[in-house]
Protein backbone atom coordinates (compact mmCIF):
# COMPACT_ATOMS: atom_id res chain seq x y z
CA UNK A 1 0.00 0.00 0.00
CA UNK A 2 1.44 3.84 -0.74
CA UNK A 3 1.73 6.51 1.29
CA UNK A 4 -0.89 8.18 -0.19
CA UNK A 5 -3.52 5.31 -0.01
CA UNK A 6 -2.78 4.86 3.35
CA UNK A 7 -3.54 8.11 3.78
CA UNK A 8 -6.59 8.42 1.91
CA UNK A 9 -7.59 5.57 4.07
CA UNK A 10 -7.22 6.72 7.02
CA UNK A 11 -9.14 10.11 6.31
CA UNK A 12 -12.01 7.69 4.99
CA UNK A 13 -11.70 6.05 8.55
CA UNK A 14 -12.06 9.35 10.39
CA UNK A 15 -14.60 11.15 8.14
CA UNK A 16 -16.88 8.08 8.43
CA UNK A 17 -15.92 8.44 12.44
CA UNK A 18 -16.62 11.78 12.64
CA UNK A 19 -20.34 11.56 10.69
CA UNK A 20 -21.61 8.08 12.64
CA UNK A 21 -20.83 10.27 15.80
CA UNK A 22 -22.92 13.25 14.74
CA UNK A 23 -25.09 11.14 13.10
CA UNK A 24 -25.84 9.16 17.12
CA UNK A 25 -25.87 12.45 18.91
CA UNK A 26 -28.45 14.03 16.39
CA UNK A 27 -30.77 11.06 16.18
CA UNK A 28 -30.60 8.76 18.84
CA UNK A 29 -29.66 11.58 21.47
CA UNK A 30 -31.13 14.75 20.39
CA UNK A 31 -27.95 16.65 20.74
CA UNK A 32 -26.13 17.48 18.04
CA UNK A 33 -22.64 17.92 18.32
CA UNK A 34 -21.84 19.80 15.17
CA UNK A 35 -23.85 22.62 12.91
CA UNK A 36 -24.89 21.15 9.69
CA UNK A 37 -22.77 23.00 7.27
CA UNK A 38 -19.90 21.16 9.22
CA UNK A 39 -21.53 17.80 8.95
CA UNK A 40 -22.46 18.37 4.75
CA UNK A 41 -18.74 19.29 4.27
CA UNK A 42 -17.65 16.55 5.79
CA UNK A 43 -19.80 14.43 4.34
CA UNK A 44 -18.98 15.86 1.16
CA UNK A 45 -15.40 15.46 1.56
CA UNK A 46 -15.79 11.62 2.41
CA UNK A 47 -18.60 11.20 -0.90
CA UNK A 48 -15.16 12.32 -2.72
CA UNK A 49 -12.48 10.63 -1.62
CA UNK A 50 -14.93 7.43 -2.19
CA UNK A 51 -15.36 8.58 -5.99
CA UNK A 52 -11.83 9.01 -6.56
CA UNK A 53 -11.07 5.35 -4.37
CA UNK A 54 -13.92 3.07 -4.70
CA UNK A 55 -11.74 0.27 -3.60
CA UNK A 56 -11.90 2.03 0.08
CA UNK A 57 -15.74 2.57 -0.07
CA UNK A 58 -16.43 -0.64 2.24
CA UNK A 59 -14.45 1.86 5.03
CA UNK A 60 -17.10 4.69 4.54
CA UNK A 61 -20.72 2.68 5.28
CA UNK A 62 -22.09 5.88 6.69
CA UNK A 63 -22.76 7.37 3.36
CA UNK A 64 -24.44 4.59 2.51
CA UNK A 65 -27.41 5.37 5.13
CA UNK A 66 -30.35 8.37 5.45
CA UNK A 67 -31.22 9.28 9.28
CA UNK A 68 -30.96 6.65 12.23
CA UNK A 69 -31.09 3.45 12.62
CA UNK A 70 -34.58 3.88 15.30
CA UNK A 71 -37.44 2.54 14.57
CA UNK A 72 -41.20 3.71 15.22
CA UNK A 73 -43.64 1.31 13.88
CA UNK A 74 -42.36 1.67 9.95
CA UNK A 75 -42.93 4.27 7.13
CA UNK A 76 -45.63 6.67 6.82
CA UNK A 77 -47.34 7.10 3.13
CA UNK A 78 -47.88 10.79 2.44
CA UNK A 79 -50.51 11.56 -0.09
CA UNK A 80 -48.34 14.06 -1.32
CA UNK A 81 -44.47 14.12 -1.85
CA UNK A 82 -42.12 15.06 0.70
CA UNK A 83 -39.50 16.96 -1.02
CA UNK A 84 -35.93 17.02 0.17
CA UNK A 85 -34.51 20.57 -0.35
CA UNK A 86 -30.90 19.16 -0.61
CA UNK A 87 -28.68 21.25 0.94
CA UNK A 88 -29.15 25.02 0.70
CA UNK A 89 -27.13 27.66 2.62
CA UNK A 90 -28.60 31.26 0.42
CA UNK A 91 -31.51 32.72 -1.12
CA UNK A 92 -31.08 32.08 -4.42
CA UNK A 93 -30.14 28.48 -4.55
CA UNK A 94 -33.38 27.58 -2.48
CA UNK A 95 -35.27 29.88 -5.26
CA UNK A 96 -33.93 27.94 -8.23
CA UNK A 97 -35.13 24.96 -6.08
CA UNK A 98 -38.59 26.10 -5.80
CA UNK A 99 -38.77 27.53 -9.21
CA UNK A 100 -38.02 23.47 -10.58
CA UNK A 101 -39.78 22.06 -8.19
CA UNK A 102 -43.06 24.33 -6.95
CA UNK A 103 -45.45 22.53 -9.60
CA UNK A 104 -46.55 25.55 -11.11
CA UNK A 105 -46.63 27.77 -7.87
CA UNK A 106 -49.60 25.80 -6.75
CA UNK A 107 -46.75 23.80 -3.91
CA UNK A 108 -47.03 24.75 0.08
CA UNK A 109 -43.82 24.82 1.36
CA UNK A 110 -42.31 25.13 4.96
CA UNK A 111 -39.36 26.12 6.05
CA UNK A 112 -37.55 25.21 9.48
CA UNK A 113 -33.99 26.69 9.19
CA UNK A 114 -31.43 24.82 11.07
CA UNK A 115 -30.20 25.99 14.20
CA UNK A 116 -25.94 26.42 15.00
CA UNK A 117 -24.96 23.99 17.48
Amino acid sequence: MSTLTAAVETRIVALNSQLEAARHAYYTLAAPIMEDVAYDLLEKELKSLVKANPSLAHLAPVIKTVGSDLTNGGRVAHSIPMLSIENFYDEASFLAWYDEKAMDGHATVVLEPSAMV
